[in-house]
């Protein structure tokens, strides 16, 4: 059995269109271990690792089981010389230097939010509206604001 490990940059419309959590369940069914992580406008980034068949499937039912809302633009695959070990596969939340664009969020409404709470609102993570937010609460599988 072959293991490898992959970077795999996805571009097109997989943002607010659930293609992180599709990634997510589609690696844990092949057993595959690693990262997916929001790059904004860039699309998607993935680390995969796990036996080279799997990770053939992966790519495979990536266009093939996508939801169908998104699009894929361009899937690049990379093969990683460096390969620190995973034990499993997350989603890791949106980075900071992905999400300060500041652009088509609602500032002030963000602000408002961070002083009711006294909480520093880091990311938006796109939300835009009170609607937004109310959305990520309650379809999420995260608990924590």
């Amino acid at each position: 059995m072959s293991k490898k490990t992959v970077e795999i940059n996805i571009t097109g419309i997989v943002q607010g269109v659930g293609f992180r959590p599709f990634l997510f369940n589609l690696a844990r069914n092949l057993g595959l271990n690693g990262y997916v992580f929001n790059r904004g406008n860039a699309g998607v980034r993935l680390i995969l690792q796990g036996e080279s068949k799997n990770i053939d499937q992966f790519i495979m039912d990536v266009d093939i089981k996508r939801p169908k809302i998104s699009f894929i633009e361009n899937l690049d695959v990379m093969e990683l010389l460096d390969k620190e070990i995973f034990s499993d596969f997350k989603i890791l939340p949106t980075r900071k230097i992905y999400d300060g664009t500041k652009d088509g969020y609602d500032l002030e409404m963000t602000r408002g939010i961070a002083e009711a709470t006294g909480l520093p609102i880091t990311a938006s993570g796109g939300a835009g509206t009170l609607q937004h937010i109310l959305e990520a609460f309650t379809y999420s599988r995260y608990r924590f604001a």
